[in-house]
C-alpha cells in the first residue's frame, strides 16, 4: 500500500474529456503554473491510493490538467472516480522559484533556520486569513512558523529548501 506521506495531493478528478479516455484533474489552489510531469498518478479510491500509469499529461488551462491514463480509458469508469483525490510522487512536482506563488506549494520542502540549522520538513500549511503558517515536523513535534516575508531568507524550488530566520525564542517555544 502506498503511504500518503510519500506523495503530494495535486487535485481531484473532475470529469472525463473527449472520446479518447482522458480525464480532467482540477488542481489544488497554489499549484497554478507548477510543472507537473508524473509517470504515475495515485487516485484515492475508498481510502486507498491506486496507482495509474500516465501516457500523457498536459495543461487544459491554468487550473486543470488533461491526463491520459494507460488503464483507465472508459468514460463510465472515470465517472465512478469523479471527486476522488489525486496524488503524485513528490519528485514529480517541479517547483521553481519562478512559479512559486503560494505557500501550499512548500509542502515537503526541507526547512533550515539561520540560527538552528536544519529543523525539519514542511508537512502542511495552516491557512489563517492574513497569516498563513507553515507546519514543520521536527522529531516528534510540530513547529508553527508564520509564512511572512520578514522570516524568509530564501526559497530554492529546485532543491526544495526553505531557509528562514525566525525571531529569537520562536523555535525554543516548541523545543522545551
Amino acid at each position: 500500500m502506498i503511504n500518503k506521506d510519500s506523495v503530494q495531493k495535486i487535485g481531484v478528478v473532475s470529469k472525463s474529456h473527449g472520446i479518447s479516455g482522458e480525464l480532467i484533474i482540477r488542481l489544488s489552489s497554489g499549484l497554478t503554473g507548477a510543472e507537473i510531469e508524473p509517470t504515475w498518478v495515485f487516485i484515492d479510491i475508498l481510502g486507498g491510493l491506486v496507482p495509474y500509469k500516465t501516457n500523457t499529461v498536459r495543461y487544459k488551462n491554468e487550473n486543470e490538467l488533461l491526463v491520459d491514463l494507460e488503464t483507465l480509458t472508459c468514460e463510465e469508469n472515470i465517472r465512478r472516480i469523479q471527486g476522488s483525490d489525486v496524488y503524485i510522487e513528490k519528485g514529480d512536482l517541479k517547483i521553481t522559484d519562478n512559479n512559486l506563488t503560494n505557500p501550499i506549494q512548500l509542502a515537503g520542502f526541507k526547512v533550515l533556520d539561520s540560527a538552528y540549522g536544519p529543523i525539519g520538513e514542511i508537512i502542511s500549511i495552516v491557512e489563517i486569513k492574513q497569516n498563513p503558517l507553515i507546519e514543520i515536523q521536527f522529531n516528534d513535534k510540530n513547529i508553527l512558523v508564520p509564512f511572512r516575508d520578514e522570516f524568509i531568507v530564501s526559497i530554492n524550488g529546485a532543491e526544495r529548501i526553505l531557509i528562514i530566520k525566525t525571531p529569537p525564542g520562536l523555535i525554543d517555544l516548541y523545543l522545551e
